[in-house]
């Protein structure tokens, strides 16, 4: 990499990201994911992709689009160090002793246009971990679906038992009363 002296004009390659509502990736906006359960019944259930926690399903969700922003800086300072092994490790500065902004050696360029390059690699490298983490996500969500299907299907049984049992107990209660108000 090229060496900048104090004075000198340098572009750093900056690529931030900006917060972007879309589609629900599991639901696609319809709030609702339907399972398909082994014995083949389907099962219509609330989205938790975008339910965030216990709010209800949006339809939607939160991504980040990576966008590039080159900045131009002048250097007014330089650090070098030199490491054990003989290498040097560059450090610019831009601004004045009270507020200045370290410059990472790896991303100054000395034009606009090696900014914008080395930003479009950033923001590939950002994209693909971005894409990553969501998959992951998406599948892990998908497991809570089967297991959310299957607690909701346990615990129905479980009342309908419940109900049962207590409906047979009210029958007898008040056929008791009933011979208690005969005698």
């Amino acid at each position: 990499m090229k060496k900048y002296n104090i004075g000198d004009t340098v572009w750093v390659a900056n690529a931030g990201n900006k917060q972007i509502t879309v589609p629900c990736p599991s639901c696609y906006g319809k709030k609702k994911v339907t399972l398909i359960l082994g014995n083949d019944d389907h099962i219509i259930l609330d989205c938790g992709y975008c339910s965030r926690g216990y709010e209800t399903p949006s339809g939607t969700a939160i991504e980040y689009e990576y966008r590039a922003d080159p900045i131009s800086y002048k250097i007014t300072g330089i650090n070098i160090r030199i490491k054990n092994n003989g290498e040097e490790e560059i450090e610019y500065h831009s601004g004045t002793d009270n507020c200045y902004r370290n410059l990472s050696y790896d991303k100054v360029f000395s034009t606009k246009e090696e900014a914008l390059m080395h930003c479009a690699e950033i923001i590939e490298q950002k994209q693909k971990e971005e894409n990553t983490r969501a998959e992951y996500l998406k599948k892990d969500k998908n497991k809570s679906y089967s297991w959310n299907a299957g607690y909701h299907i346990r615990e129905a049984k479980n009342h309908k038992k419940q109900m049962e049992y207590h409906e047979s107990k009210a029958i007898i209660c008040k056929s008791k009363s009933k011979e208690e108000i005969k005698e």
